[in-house]
């Protein structure tokens, strides 16, 4: 869908729009190029910087395995042998990890609530986020406990 982009506020407006339906300014005439752009709601940079954060994520997770304290923290196999240079990738990614991931958070938060209003917000991640957890604490967790200290 192609639509107008204000100049003040940076909004769409319909292709054929002469005022903002945001803040009412005019919009005034402009190339075709100048004013349209793509609203499929995909932000690509977003999406990228999503996927390394949660790649650099789970790589942290799978070097744990690879450290001493690992065993003691969270039951899964630990390697026999230290690395130490996984350590050192570990502090490195540590710095900005978790900082990366609030970002991120925050922009889908963000764009989120450039087509709804909290309520309609807060019940769509209420269900996306407490439905997987409710399944995972009647399904998932009692198998882990049980395998984890019985075998």
């Amino acid at each position: 869908m192609q639509v107008m982009i204000c100049a003040k506020c940076s909004s769409g407006n319909k292709v054929d729009s002469k005022f903002c339906d945001y803040c009412g300014s005019e919009i005034g005439v402009m190339t075709t190029a100048q004013t349209t752009q793509n609203t499929s709601g995909r932000r690509h940079d977003v999406d990228a910087r999503r996927v390394i954060a949660l790649g650099l994520l789970i790589l942290y997770h799978i070097a744990v395995a690879f450290q001493p304290w690992g065993a003691d923290l969270v039951m899964f196999i630990e390697n026999e042998q230290s690395l130490e240079w996984v350590w050192i990738l570990m502090m490195i990614i540590n710095i900005w990890r978790i900082p990366i991931l609030f970002v991120v958070s925050g922009m889908g938060a963000r764009f989120a609530m450039e087509r709804r209003d909290w309520s309609n917000l807060l019940s769509d991640r209420a269900l996306r986020i407490f439905v997987p957890l409710l399944f995972g604490m009647l399904f998932i967790v009692p198998f882990n406990f049980i395998i984890f200290n019985y075998y």
